[in-house]
């Protein structure tokens, strides 16, 4: 969801609020508990919070031994098989609860919760809606409902759903971090940073609350509360990966050629498909010179990256967070950056066009190194063993056109060694689909 979609985790953390049956749904479930069968549920429960589900659903089966009908148990049941990836059995739990009892909206709630966790938002909306008509006074109801038209990129939908369960609970967190990510999306930055705050006034120690008031502040233009925002984030999070990415990226927007590094994002979100037929369209001049222009803002947004990475390092933080092969890939670039400078300068300074040509060749270099920096760790050892390849090729025919100058050929075949480096952007899009999301953007793939 282009940024803000992992943050919907927290949904998943408001279950511990509302997912004890003891808690939220006891009174409400006509079944009573056998002996023992209360005692294994909450057993149960706690190793759901614990996120150790197969352990959750031992005791769970245990306790519905003793107790087959009981409603509680086999929603908690359809929740840990959720969590474990068995959508079908978790479903097949839902159902036979649902049966037992068709009025009980906390079950229709459980089967849009499991539908939602397999992706099946559409599914889901339906479950959520179900649970509506049988308690439109529950805000927990409210929160699957904006989930499910947020992920789906219903973003009006969303703020409509948001608000109902405000006006029950005017305090729930989730609701004001969902709202406010979804006025962001509509371009409302005054309305969202409000919600956005609201919720971290509710909750100062909130690690999901940080990451929405970053994001939020982020679509804003205010990069820098975002960064403090994402670092807080990190702190407080048990899992601080994704806001580590969140902080990677926000500072990454700190290059003054970010707008480029977004521009070109765009081309690189584009179907491999048009991508191709961009390819094939080449032999017509005026899409070659466009093509030429693209390719070079790629140059021009490599080297940019190289140096932003290598700037980022300096922050002891952040360098803990940069990946090894990102930052390798880095250095190795500006070294062909250096490298082309020095080759440049000094035909340059001796009036000889002898190392022109291979100068221009070493610069284009830059491309498919920085391109290594971020594919995963098998496809960056290819490309890095490419532009490797092409640098020995380079550094052969330089070597050949100082012994023999006479073969014209060879200054040919250097300029064209770096025009295949340079090109080599669009078959490496073609074939890795897009890579890391553009500076400050917070996706990540």
């Amino acid at each position: 969801m282009d940024g803000h979609g992992p943050q919907l985790r927290h949904a998943r953390q408001r279950e511990r609020r509302v997912g004890r049956v003891a808690a939220v749904v006891r009174g409400q479930t006509p079944v009573s508990a056998a002996p023992g069968a209360e005692h294994l549920a909450e057993r149960a429960l706690l190793l759901l919070d614990l996120r150790r589900p197969a352990d959750a659903e031992r005791e769970v089966r245990k306790a519905l031994a003793g107790d087959p009908d009981n409603v509680d148990l086999h929603l908690i049941l359809a929740r840990a098989l959720s969590r474990r990836g068995d959508t079908t059995g978790a479903l097949d739990a839902v159902n036979h609860a649902i049966g037992l009892n068709p009025g009980f909206w906390y079950g229709h709630w459980v089967a849009g919760d499991v539908l939602s966790h397999a992706a099946r938002e559409r599914e889901a909306l339906v479950a959520f809606h179900n649970a509506l008509a049988c308690d439109a006074e529950k805000p927990l109801i409210y929160e699957g409902i904006a989930r499910g038209h947020y992920v789906l990129g219903e973003w009006r939908q969303t703020v409509q759903a948001a608000e109902r369960g405000l006006r029950l609970e005017p305090d729930d967190l989730f609701l004001h971090e969902i709202i406010g990510c979804a006025f962001s999306k509509l371009g409302d930055h005054a309305r969202a940073c409000e919600h956005a705050a609201r919720a971290l006034r509710i909750d100062p120690e909130s690690a999901s609350a940080h990451r929405t008031y970053g994001m939020v502040a982020r679509d804003a233009g205010d990069r820098e509360a975002a960064i403090e925002a994402f670092r807080e984030a990190m702190r407080l999070a048990e899992d601080p990966r994704y806001a580590a990415d969140l902080l990677v990226h926000a500072t990454r927007s700190r290059n003054p050629l970010h707008s480029l590094d977004g521009a070109l994002w765009r081309v690189r979100l584009l179907p491999r498909r048009r991508l191709v037929w961009w390819l094939l369209a080449l032999p017509f001049a005026p899409w070659f010179l466009f093509m030429a222009l693209v390719t070079l803002g790629f140059w021009v947004n490599a080297v940019a990256l190289a140096v932003t990475t290598l700037w980022m390092r300096r922050d002891p933080l952040l360098r803990r967070l940069l990946h090894d092969d990102e930052v390798r890939s880095a250095r190795i670039a500006l070294g062909a950056l250096g490298g082309g400078a020095v080759l440049l300068g000094t035909s340059a300074a001796l009036w000889s066009p002898t190392l022109l040509p291979s100068g221009i060749a070493v610069l284009a270099l830059v491309v498919p190194v920085q391109e290594a920096g971020g594919l995963t760790r098998p496809g960056h050892r290819l490309f890095l063993r490419v532009a490797g390849l092409l640098g020995v090729v380079i550094a052969v025919f330089t070597v050949l056109a100082f012994a023999a100058p006479h073969l014209e050929w060879v200054f040919t075949a250097i300029l064209l060694t770096g025009y295949v480096a340079l090109g080599s952007i669009w078959p490496t899009m073609i074939v890795t689909g897009h890579r890391y999301p553009p500076a400050g953007s917070g996706a990540r793939i």
